[in-house]
């Protein structure tokens, strides 16, 4: 009767422990959606957070009521209101899926997350080093836009800016007149690339612009440059009413300021290393 019993006692903890592993596996869902920032951070996916809609991701970004996931071969914009989940991805085309990922400029910090054992340090820089021949990704955060985040294209001597390509199977792409913004739509949601900037190593600014393909996106430099210039190409990317591609161009730097501005009280805890 003892063995009995305690066989039954060891099959109920293995149902127990089984049951919790498949609440961890819905977790992060979650977890990824409903994170609050006033200074936002990227962070580790220490984890291993999965989420059935979006490719595999080795760093996050939380903003208020969105994420970003950052993937091997470019990101999803992932939002949740009270009617639906919102996910616009974008890929880099033919980028190298073993592009090295190094983390810069950690916070004096860590935090945690619910129950969650892990330590989480935030960070606000990543480097995809080598995502194409000679091209650098590079992820900037501002704590002063909460809503926001820079990328830049870094081109060294010997790259080819046609090698930058950028696809979805989820989003539709519009440029505006002049070309210096890029627009990735869906039904309800749509990321702006807006702000472009294209310079040398010296901060010389150069011609440039985004250009549509029929199948991608990419760049295009107008202006003449030396074999062995840096090349930066610089855009911001935030999310914005679906309505606003409609919209006169002049109003959408109001629009976008707009954006920025909003913030929510964080419910991270933070703890000194």
């Amino acid at each position: 009767m003892y063995k009995n019993g305690k066989s039954y006692r060891i099959l109920w903890i293995l149902v127990q422990l089984f049951s919790f592993s498949q609440l961890l596996a819905q977790k992060p869902t979650t977890f990824v959606s409903n994170l609050q920032f006033n200074n936002q951070y990227i962070f580790q996916n220490l984890a291993d957070f999965q989420d059935k809609n979006t490719p595999q991701f080795d760093y996050f970004l939380p903003l208020n009521q969105q994420t970003v996931l950052f993937h091997n071969n470019g990101f999803s914009w992932y939002s949740v209101n009270k009617k639906d989940t919102s996910i616009i991805t974008i890929r880099f085309r033919n980028a190298n899926p073993s592009a090295k990922i190094e983390a810069l400029d950690p916070v004096k910090h860590y935090f945690t997350f619910d129950t969650l054992k892990q330590k989480f340090i935030g960070y606000q820089q990543l480097i995809y080093h080598n995502l194409y021949p000679n091209i650098d990704w590079i992820v900037s955060i501002n704590p002063d836009s909460p809503q926001a985040f820079k990328y830049t294209w870094r081109l060294r001597p010997g790259a080819n800016i046609n090698h930058i390509q950028y696809q979805s199977n989820n989003a539709k792409f519009k440029l505006s007149a002049d070309q210096k913004s890029l627009y990735s739509y869906e039904q309800s949601d749509t990321l702006l690339d807006g702000q472009l900037k294209i310079f040398n190593q010296s901060g010389k600014p150069i011609m440039g612009n985004f250009i549509a393909n029929q199948n991608f996106i990419g760049f295009q430099i107008l202006s003449p440059i030396a074999r062995n210039d840096t090349i930066f190409i610089d855009p911001w990317v935030s999310k914005i009413s679906f309505q606003a591609i409609l919209q006169p161009l002049d109003l959408h730097k109001d629009l976008f300021m707009s954006q920025l501005q909003r913030s929510l009280p964080t419910k991270q805890m933070e703890r000194h290393l």
